[in-house]
């Protein structure tokens, strides 16, 4: 009996030594890979803003500028109306434009036949291209008045 039990320990450590020289040496596979992914927590601190990155730009406000039509052409037709060449001209009250920087600013002009017209132009470093817009009024009475409705950074 001591001889069976004898012979089946030895098959038994036989057939383990046989199956780690197989299997060890070969690659391990995904699942066994994700499963040996062990995460570490990882501490991240924050970045202190440096003595060269930019500061942000401030919003001109809406009431810094001061937007003027110009009547380049007027052409009336009695109680039809007249049509119109319009500039804007650009005024600007306190603070300068940031220097550096692209600014979009949008506009409304009334007093026109078909209601409000709505454009926009772009200001870099405190110069423009002069805008005009033809547009058409209900009498040679009309008051063309233009204002600024928003104003957005597009690039710094």
């Amino acid at each position: 009996m001591w001889l069976w039990i004898g012979l089946a320990a030895m098959a038994v450590v036989t057939a383990g030594v046989a199956v780690f020289l197989m299997l060890g040496d070969r690659e391990p596979s995904r699942a066994e890979q994700a499963a040996a992914v062990v995460l570490e927590p990882t501490v991240t601190t924050p970045v202190a803003p440096t003595a060269t990155d930019p500061a942000p730009v401030a919003t001109p406000p809406l009431s810094a500028v001061k937007l003027t039509p110009k009547i380049l052409s007027k052409k009336c037709y009695g109680s039809a109306g007249c049509n119109l060449e319009v500039e804007i001209d650009l005024g600007w009250e306190g603070a300068r434009v940031p220097t550096g920087s692209v600014w979009r600013v949008t506009y409304e002009m009334s007093g026109v036949e078909d209601g409000p017209v709505i454009g926009n132009f772009e200001i870099t470093d405190s110069r423009y291209d002069i805008k005009t817009e033809l547009v058409q009024t209900t009498s040679s009475k009309a008051k063309i008045v233009i204002k600024a409705t928003a104003i957005e950074l597009m690039s710094s």
